[in-house]
This record gives structure tokens, sequence and C-alpha cells, in this order.
């Protein structure tokens, strides 16, 4: 069942239907989630062989992370909390980011 709405609250939390995405990353303030998204962005960039910024670093560590923590949500019903386990979900939502902007170039 997809979600009916997004509301402010815990993330996964589910209040009279509606879907809560919370803050940026489970568990994290939005200076943490910088952090952790430039880190995973960086980390992604290196490990997809990519050339981006430390702007775009952060922004595809925190997109990616929150691309794939409602994904994680939506299917599993939960997502990998604390620091380590946003910044994996960080990397592996940014990868994802990456591969899609290449396939939307036609580069791979």
């Amino acid at each position: 069942m997809a979600p009916a709405a997004f509301a402010l609250g815990n993330a996964g939390e589910t209040v009279a239907g509606q879907w809560n995405m919370g803050c940026v990353m489970e568990g994290l303030g939005w200076f943490a989630a910088i952090i952790v998204g430039a880190l995973a962005g960086w980390i992604a960039e290196k490990m997809m062989k990519a050339n981006h910024g430390l702007l775009m670093n952060i922004i595809l560590g925190i997109v990616g992370s929150l691309l794939l923590n409602f994904i994680l949500i939506t299917v599993v019903g939960s997502t990998l909390g604390g620091w380590i386990g946003q910044l994996i979900v960080g990397v592996i939502g940014a990868m994802i980011l990456i591969a899609l902007g290449r396939a939307m170039r036609g580069r791979s």
C-alpha cells in the first residue's frame, strides 16, 4: 500500500493513514545529515568513478538517503538507524542516483 501523505514526525511512524518522513535521515539531525550526506556522496562518487564537487556530494548523499529510506520503509517497514546505518543507506542511495543520472544521459 502506498503512503497516503507526508507529515512531520518520526520517520516511518503512521498516524491516521499518513506516512511521516521525520528528519532527513533516521535518527540524525540536520547538521549530522549534512556531514553523513557529504561522506556518503563522496564514497559513492569514488565507488562509481564519478567526478562531483562537495555540494553535489552532499546533495547526492542526502537525496540518496531519502530515496532509499523511503523505499526501505515502504517495502520492508523499517530502515537502518544510527550514523553507520544511514551512511550505508546514503551510499547505496547516492550510487542509485548516479546510475540513474548516467542512464538518463545515455552514458554508462
